[in-house]
């Protein structure tokens, strides 16, 4: 089986970056991008397994990704970090397309578990 791909959209270079390198010392292959003013290109053709939006910053724009996401990619599992004080932030993570969501600030075991949960719904 070949190592999951994901891909971090998050708010800045050095989250990213932190995430990513835990990802990948954990034999998962992962990128990131940051979001820029409402900008993210995720029509580039990469083959994406899951993609983790961690974009607490940029309010209605992860919702919007995830839904772009899930018009593009209806394979790819959607992993959002969300604000446990936003009200309907659970719901508009769901209703957007996220296959699931985790609370940030978050443990990087309980983001282990979480990646490791959804692949388990992907199929080679």
């Amino acid at each position: 089986m070949k190592p999951l791909t994901l891909l971090m959209i998050g708010d800045t270079v050095s989250s990213c970056q932190q995430v990513v390198n835990l990802l990948r010392a954990n034999g998962y292959q992962a990128e990131w991008m940051v979001e820029q003013d409402g900008v993210v290109d995720i029509s580039d053709g990469h083959e994406v397994d899951i993609y983790f939006l961690d974009l607490l910053s940029a309010g209605r724009t992860a919702y919007e990704i995830a839904g772009k996401i899930r018009k593009l990619n209806s394979r790819s599992c959607i992993l959002m970090g969300i604000d446990e004080s936003v009200k309907g932030a659970r719901l508009n993570a769901f209703a957007s397309g996220a296959d699931n969501f985790i609370y940030s600030p978050y443990h990087s075991a309980e983001l282990l578990a979480c990646i490791n949960s959804l692949s388990r719904w992907i199929k080679d």
